[in-house]
């Protein structure tokens, strides 16, 4: 997945410092010169880096017109699909002086080398982003564990049935109610330790109260049309 516009900024902020290459490049074929013999001259510096290319772009880019640019398209190695899974930076003529822009964020472009700093600094916060995913998901199947684990034992120790439905930051808990109904309960991961220590009353209770007869809803509070009683009236 491509980086998050915070990062671009960041790193655009911290590379593309200086004034802009100026030259006599008042004409398209000017234009067309330079960006190909910048293109010539990056080529073997960003050979390095797989799955990045160079595309001369003749098109509107990010609600601007311009006739000609560099567009450096560099795909990440997680799996996705289209635009989402590149980082893009252009290079392209702002009054005969060049600049970048990548997410709508443009600079001024000193010295083609910049582009290769930029795309280092792209590797280094993708292989960030990489740790973290991974040091949350580790986080998240330990949670997962011991929520499973207890909602096992909790099982035996109360005789229910149940099965578990698993979500991005949340378990749900469905608890067979005789043989029509059931019970869901959210357990999310940030609040898995508080709601486990009371998850076996709140199961016994509901389970004590169905085999009664007694049912209930627990439904949202959005209705103007409720005239509430205030407690002890």
């Amino acid at each position: 997945m491509r980086l998050h516009s915070q990062s671009i900024k960041k790193l655009i902020n911290t590379i593309f410092s200086g004034d802009p290459i100026t030259g006599d490049f008042d004409t398209e074929k000017k234009q067309t010169v330079k960006l190909i013999a910048i293109q010539k001259e990056l080529k073997e510096k960003i050979s390095s880096f797989k799955n990045l290319k160079i595309e001369r772009r003749f098109e509107t880019t990010y609600g601007h017109w311009r006739k000609i640019a560099l567009r450096f398209i560099y795909k990440s190695r997680e799996k996705s699909y289209g635009w989402r899974n590149e980082d893009t930076i252009d290079i392209y003529f702002e009054n005969n002086q060049l600049y970048v822009e990548s997410w709508n964020i443009s600079a001024p472009l000193s010295d083609p080398d910049q582009i290769v700093q930029f795309f280092k600094g792209v590797d280094q916060k993708r292989d960030e982003r990489q740790k973290n995913v991974q040091k949350t998901k580790k986080v998240k199947d330990l949670k997962e564990k011991a929520v499973l684990s207890r909602i096992k034992i909790l099982s035996k120790e109360l005789n229910f049935h149940y099965f578990i439905t698993k979500y991005k930051i949340k378990l749900k808990l469905s608890v067979r109610l005789g043989d029509k109904h059931m019970i869901e309960i959210d357990i999310p991961y940030n609040r898995f330790q508080e709601i486990l220590q009371e998850l076996g009353y709140c199961i016994e209770s509901i389970i004590s109260l169905y085999d009664q007869g007694i049912k209930f809803k627990i439904k949202g509070n959005n209705r103007d049309y409720y005239s509430w009683t205030p407690p002890g009236k």
